[in-house]
């Protein structure tokens, strides 16, 4: 079966930030994500923002320049525009808003909680951004790194490791 044959469109649309979206539905099932053939997913502007295993939820706007690939998962209230790239197995959930200018997000990285992110950041390995977490500029969060609470990371910092930054630490 080809890639294409996973996603199709159920054929109700939706205007959302000034954008035509059609809401995705499963052609196949995609048991990593207990997805079943013919449940209901999110809104794209089109089917080529999805491949390999990857899926997005019902209440998940992707747009035209997002990808993505092998075992992505977009769940929640999230929206993700721009130039993002996720793969991998990594997991974006909890009204989680990205806006990226070549933001890629990989590994088993994690993503959630209200967190926003800007900019070309990188989200890595087993890295977790969550609580509200605003990263922007050219940020790498990788290894075993997390980013939490009213935290704050903008322009050029690489966090690695075992490093935690939370509460409402302000660091560019």
């Amino acid at each position: 079966m080809n890639e294409f044959a996973k996603y199709g469109f159920n054929g109700k649309t939706n205007v959302l930030g000034g954008v035509q979206v059609w809401q995705v539905v499963a052609m196949a099932d995609i048991s990593v994500h207990g997805v079943r053939k013919g449940d209901v997913g999110g809104w794209v502007e089109n089917l080529n923002s999805l491949d390999g295993n990857s899926w997005i939820e019902e209440d998940v706007f992707i747009g035209a320049d997002v990808r993505l690939k092998d075992n992505a998962f977009v769940g929640g209230c999230c929206s993700l525009k721009g130039r993002v790239w996720l793969s991998d197995n990594c997991r974006i959930e909890g009204n989680v808003t990205i806006n990226g200018d070549g933001v890629q997000i990989k590994g088993f990285a994690k993503v959630m909680d209200e967190a926003v992110i800007s900019g070309s950041v990188t989200v890595k390995d087993f890295a977790e951004i969550s609580e509200g977490a605003r990263l922007s500029g050219d940020v790498v969060v990788m290894d075993n790194a997390k980013v939490y609470g009213a935290a704050e990371i903008n322009d050029r910092v690489v966090l690695s490791g075992e490093a935690s930054v939370g509460g409402r630490a302000f660091i560019c």
